[in-house]
């Protein structure tokens, strides 16, 4: 999970030379906790969703 970063922050502080990079490197470091906050939210979201269909499957092998 820790290495996405590094690997675009050195990317992107390798090739200074363009002005895209710095804005790209700018909109990373700010955006980056949302980023990983959204992805935690859909891997909670899809752990919830495969916990609720093997509980129901449980439940009905049990009935």
């Amino acid at each position: 999970m820790f290495f996405g970063p590094s690997i675009l922050f050195g990317y992107f502080t390798n090739s200074q030379e363009h002005p895209l990079s710095k804005t790209l490197l700018l909109y990373t470091s700010e955006n980056l906790l949302v980023v990983y906050l959204i992805a935690i939210l859909i891997t909670l979201i899809i752990l919830a969703v495969s916990f609720v269909i093997s509980l129901r499957i449980y439940l009905n092998k049990d009935l």
